[in-house]
């Protein structure tokens, strides 16, 4: 029997009507609707990875934020941290193969991070919301360690609820789960590493990466991470498409025959109060503008194959005319231009709050 959650092999060409046609299957009404029937969901703060994400688990019982590194900051999705339909919160980061004594590497903006560590001087974060991959780096992500980062912006977090939050790491080539730390009211509970070691990665890191026992995690959440489907995937990050979304339903749940499985989805959360402030006033698009920019970048001067099949960018919105104006701002950064001239399409959304597409259509340049 397949496990619920579980992701689907096929990988179908992605177009609009193909999005369409995934939405209204029958595997997506029924992920939906066990999606919203579910009592006790928890809200799920993950990278923008394709490698890493609720797939890993049992997306029908997550909602999803996502970022790169997981650091948008939690002012920016309070809605959320507030919804009642979400009764904890797991902020996941993720890593490659670990060693013994070592800081694991494999998330690329913490790579970023690690590079900008490392030079002479830091540049101070700007004033003006960030517009370019290094910036968004710069200006939200506190450090380059993926336990330390993890572990603190789970802090922060917790610091806006009073909902329980797990901090935990996943091995991307793995899947295998660890978790770091347990908040309940806004306080560390249990913590799986002196926070005397966490700038000494020998120290930090001597028997491993650091993990709890999930015997010290309310039900729920030791539910879910035992039953999650420990999906490992490739060393290199290669999905086909880029979304960028104001929904909290997984993708994987609303399109699962595309989105449910690894190196399927670059996904980027945008808050849908964002989205009317941005049609007014460019500059408070430039953090999710700054992230898109990573997997097209990349697309654009792969030398090592990650992000060169990644072709198509969806906008979601409230309507289509809320989706093509973000993608009209978009469109006009030069990186986003020379993408779609190599051949990048860009599909427009309709959702509605349950996570239905009402409708699609392709971009006009």
């Amino acid at each position: 029997m397949e496990k619920m959650g579980s992701h689907v092999s096929e990988r179908p060409p992605i177009t609009a009507e193909a999005l369409l046609e995934d939405n209204r299957s029958l595997e997506a009404q029924r992920r939906m609707n066990e999606w919203w029937n579910y009592p006790t969901k928890g809200l799920l703060f993950t990278c923008s990875d394709a490698r890493v994400g609720p797939y890993q688990l049992i997306p029908e019982r997550l909602g999803l934020v996502s970022s790169v590194a997981a650091a948008l900051p939690p002012s920016q999705v309070a809605h959320l941290l507030r919804d009642e339909r979400f009764n904890y919160v797991i902020v996941l980061g993720h890593h490659g193969p670990a060693k013994k004594g070592e800081s694991p590497t494999g998330c690329g903006g913490l790579g970023v991070k690690k590079q900008q560590e490392g030079e002479e001087k830091m540049a101070a974060p700007s004033q003006v919301l960030p517009a370019r991959p290094e910036d968004f780096v710069r200006t939200y992500i506190e450090s380059s360690d993926v336990v330390v980062q993890t572990f603190t912006y789970a802090e922060k977090v917790a610091g806006f609820t009073d909902k329980p939050v797990v901090a935990a790491v996943v091995d991307h080539t793995t899947g295998e789960i660890r978790v770091l730390a347990f908040f309940r009211r806004g306080k560390t509970e249990h913590i799986a590493f002196h926070r005397d070691h966490k700038r000494i990665p020998p120290l930090l890191y001597a028997k491993g990466v650091p993990s709890l026992s999930l015997g010290n995690l309310p039900e729920d959440i030791r539910d879910l991470l035992e039953r999650g489907s420990r999906v490992g995937t490739q060393e290199v990050q290669n999905p086909p498409m880029v979304l960028l979304t104001y929904s909290p339903v997984p993708p994987e749940v609303r399109y699962p025959h595309l989105c449910d499985g690894p190196n399927k989805v670059f996904r980027v959360t945008i808050p849908p109060e964002v989205i009317g402030p941005a049609l007014e006033n460019k500059e408070v698009l430039n953090p999710y503008l700054a992230q898109i920019l990573y997997p097209l970048g990349h697309n654009l001067n792969s030398h090592d194959g990650s992000f060169s099949g990644t072709k198509i960018l969806v906008i979601e919105g409230r309507n289509l005319q809320e989706a093509e104006g973000i993608t009209k701002i978009l469109a006009e950064n030069e990186t986003i231009r020379q993408w779609l001239k190599k051949g990048g399409k860009i599909v427009l959304a309709q959702l509605d709050e349950r996570g239905k597409t009402e409708a699609v259509r392709n971009f006009q340049v």
